[in-house]
């Protein structure tokens, strides 16, 4: 847009007919964490009231309890002492603000005062009991999302805020209760692994057990925890920690063995790799992901008899993008690679016959 378009938008967004003073605007439909990315009418205007809505907030311990599962903390704050906040939607919130403004070359800085505010959430977010979901009306889904919106922001938190090493072995062991309750909730561990080090090994291992789940949900939860914790540990002012590559190869190993409840997950995470990753967890799983895809050749082909819930052309496009990625690598000459490449060239779809797109990340598996 030309500077007088932005301008234009920015005016339109901040109308005073919708914006309360020192606040955010209302009735959107726009996440609050987004608008740090968008036209405003001065430059800050949309920080300061980002920041006065969710980080001014001071969390109140009753009786110095843990507050109960999706129990509203009443806050005190200066400019809106009427403003009530849930310890999900906070974490949610400030998480998002990090990771968006991360993604677009930025970075939101934390004030000191703002950090031990945020270690408070987590502190008490970590005490707080595992929620219970089967009184929701919407469901089992929707009384999980709170829940599962906290746990993605909590995993941009604590890769930009260092939290004391007590409140790293509260929020461990909150993350165990979850999952053991039906959350799967491995996607912080790749950021607390430099809170508590010396529970490495132990979390490798429980993840471990994440890849290794018959649980389609568990699968998915291990595997994008995988993938985020790579990422980041790319990340040269984070100082996270990679990944072990043989977590990888567990990931060739499930294309090896075709396991239903995570071959797609499987496949684009080998994709994510080939295209970004080291050599050596390339190495790790490239003997299990070309076995997988020789087997996927023949049961993937349209004559045979399937599964009804088998997406078929979906898998074949997986493969052939992993196909796509292998030959760029420099395994073009492996018959497994080869084979899906003239695989694709007949398929009756397009989305496989070009199925070179480079990777979309690990956008694909988050639920939201």
């Amino acid at each position: 847009m030309t500077e007088a378009e932005i301008s234009q938008v920015g005016d339109a967004l901040w109308n005073e007919k919708y914006t309360p003073e020192d606040s955010l605007p209302e009735n959107t439909d726009i996440y609050d964490w987004a608008f740090l990315e968008m036209p405003e009418p001065l430059p800050g205007v949309a920080d300061r009231a980002f920041r006065r809505k969710w980080l001014s907030i001071d969390f109140v311990k009753v009786q110095n309890r843990a507050p109960s599962p999706g129990e509203v903390i009443t806050v005190s704050s200066p400019n809106k002492p009427t403003n009530p906040a849930s310890l999900d939607d906070t974490l949610w919130n400030v998480g998002f603000a990090c990771s968006s403004l991360r993604r677009s070359g930025g970075k939101f800085e934390f004030s000191s005062e703002e950090r031990k505010r945020i270690m408070e959430l987590v502190s008490l977010w970590s005490r707080a009991d595992v929620p219970s979901y089967s009184f929701s009306p919407f469901g089992r889904d929707a009384a999980r999302q709170p829940t599962l919106r906290a746990l993605a922001g909590l995993v941009s938190i604590l890769a930009e805020v260092a939290i004391p090493e007590p409140v790293g072995e509260d929020l461990y062991r909150k993350l165990q209760r979850l999952t053991e309750s039906g959350i799967p909730a491995f996607e912080p561990i790749g950021e607390l692994v430099q809170i508590i080090p010396d529970r490495l090994g132990e979390m490798v291992s429980w993840l471990r057990s994440g890849l290794a789940s018959d649980n389609g949900e568990i699968v998915t939860s291990a595997l994008s925890c995988l993938v985020s914790w790579a990422k980041t540990s790319k990340i040269a002012d984070l100082s996270v920690p990679p990944p072990p590559s043989d977590l990888f190869r567990e990931v060739g190993l499930m294309i090896a063995a075709r396991r239903e409840e995570a071959l797609s997950w499987a496949l684009q995470v080998a994709k994510l790799v080939f295209d970004e990753g080291t050599e050596e967890r390339k190495e790790a799983m490239s003997e299990y992901v070309l076995q997988g895809l020789a087997y996927l050749a023949e049961e993937l082909r349209y004559e045979r008899e399937h599964d009804d819930d088998t997406d078929v052309p979906f898998l074949r496009w997986r493969c052939t993008q992993l196909a796509s990625s292998m030959s760029k690598a420099g395994l073009t000459d492996h018959p497994a690679v080869a084979h899906w490449l003239e695989i694709a060239t007949s398929d009756p779809l397009p989305e496989v016959r070009y199925a070179v797109a480079p990777s979309t990340g690990i956008a694909v598996i988050d639920e939201e």
